[in-house]
């Protein structure tokens, strides 16, 4: 029993210095540990391209309100492709037309020297347990040359439909309840300073689609060149200065149409002004 007691008694002298540094170890990684909540954030890296440069950007699954530049949308890598081939054209021009439609609806959307259904499409209702274009559940027609008329196709979604109405940008809306969800909203006629303020944004936002256009000739020349420069494609002086040509055209063209929206939409809104 003696020499138990003595054996045991030299193992713990032998290991309290090693019981001791385990110690003291644990303590600094507690106290360097970072505090962990309980509700934890997973964390993802999203990637996008941005004209040419490209950025990471690190985003929790509680996302942040976005501030969209309409000047500066994203572009996408198209694909290799044949350039001087029909499909690529074909696909340079769906670019361009998609760009001076949207220009067409968004200045469609701005008031003119009357009323038009054309104003209220951006209007978003929430009904039946979602949110809905204010199409789905009411029409739209005009009333008079200063009043636009809506009927809900169901009354009980009338409240819903005039506060969407009021939340739209820029036309400050005061839809007037008829019952049996017929709303009247009236629009008085624009006084100069308003006509010159819509002149000015119709303005701002056709030169934003002409930049747009600009990047989408800047992109295609750029596509050009990387191609003609690989000989194994085969692309002689004369095929790269007709394509160049045939790119230029289409932007050209595409200019002018947006011009042309522009100078009918601001002769619109200078419509209503007092001779």
């Amino acid at each position: 029993v003696a020499l138990e007691k003595m054996g045991m008694a030299l193992l713990a002298v032998r290991f309290v210095p090693v019981l001791r540094k385990l110690a003291v170890r644990s303590e600094v990684i507690m106290m360097h540990r970072p505090v962990v909540c309980v509700e934890q954030r997973r964390w993802k890296v999203k990637k996008f391209k941005k004209g040419k440069k490209e950025q990471a950007v690190v985003s929790t699954t509680e996302e942040a309100p976005q501030v969209v530049d309409e000047d500066e949308d994203e572009t996408e890598e198209d694909e290799i492709m044949d350039i001087l081939g029909n499909e690529y054209g074909d696909r340079l021009k769906g670019k361009l037309k998609a760009t001076t439609e949207r220009l067409e609806q968004q200045l469609s959307r701005m008031r003119g020297s009357k009323p038009t259904p054309e104003l209220l499409d951006a209007a978003r209702v929430e009904a039946y347990h979602s949110i809905q274009p204010l199409s789905a559940v009411a029409q739209v027609s005009v009333k008079s040359a200063t009043a636009l008329e809506v009927r809900c196709f169901d009354p009980e979604v009338t409240i819903e439909v005039r506060k969407a109405l009021t939340k739209l940008d820029g036309l400050s809306l005061n839809p007037i309840d008829n019952g049996n969800g017929v709303l009247t909203i009236p629009f008085p006629k624009p006084s100069a300073e308003a006509r010159a303020l819509a002149a000015k944004n119709a303005t701002h936002t056709a030169e934003q689609t002409k930049r747009k256009i600009r990047r989408i000739r800047d992109k295609a020349r750029d596509d050009l060149k990387k191609y003609a420069s690989d000989k194994s494609n085969g692309v002689s002086d004369d095929d790269k200065h007709r394509r160049l040509t045939f790119i230029d055209d289409l932007v050209s063209d595409a200019i002018k149409s947006a011009t042309a929206k522009l100078e009918s939409k601001k002769a619109d809104i200078m419509g209503g002004a007092e001779k």
